[in-house]
């Protein structure tokens, strides 16, 4: 009667672990770590029988391995699919970035192409003479020559009230007031072609 018992505790395990291939690895290695405690609990019983379900273990076990292997590699080829998807959102993302980059640059060189910088520039020849040649009022440097970047530096600087040069800074910030930086910009261009 104790080795039907047993038998029968062994047989309920391996129904257990068989019953459900459609379940995880995880569920199954649980399973026959189950089965395995309740082997180890049982007392040992020598029947013609014991070496049969050592051979079912054994061939269950075998099963799980693959499955185990399966679900590994699901969860890396997952892990792979998540890294593509990402490197290639970062990709469009700088893509875009660029895109807008430039089509901003180029809204800012269609703006200053419609600015006149001569126009802006009649406010400047009264003091600077038509050429930009003359010393303003006798104090100044000569404008004529000077690099777009230099010009639009003192431009800015006037602006801002940052910039005093030859006592002329309160007057330039007057001057230049109420130009936009697109202005300023067109105004440095122009004037730097001055010869």
């Amino acid at each position: 009667m104790k080795k039907l018992g047993m038998l029968s505790l062994v047989a309920a395990a391996m129904l257990l672990l068989s019953g459900c291939d459609h379940k995880s690895a995880t569920s199954n290695e649980q399973k026959a770590s189950a089965a395995q405690e309740a082997t180890k609990a049982a007392p040992k019983v020598e029947t013609k029988e014991a070496p049969k379900v050592k051979a079912e273990q054994k061939v269950e076990a075998g099963n799980q391995a693959p499955a185990q292997k399966s679900a590994q590699e699901a969860a890396q080829s997952a892990q792979k699919a998540a890294s593509n998807t990402q490197e290639q959102a970062q990709a469009k993302v700088k893509e875009a970035t660029q895109e807008a980059a430039k089509a901003a640059q180029a809204a800012k060189s269609e703006v200053q192409s419609k600015i006149d910088g001569a126009k802006l520039f009649a406010r400047c020849a009264s003091c600077h003479g038509p050429k930009g040649e003359k010393h303003a009022l006798g104090k100044s440097g000569i404008i004529a020559g000077m690099s777009k970047d230099e010009i639009l530096k003192k431009l800015k600087g006037y602006k801002a009230g940052t910039l005093n040069q030859y006592g002329m800074g309160s007057l330039m910030r007057g001057q230049v007031a109420s130009f936009s930086d697109a202005e300023l910009e067109a105004l440095a261009d122009y004037i730097s072609k001055l010869k």
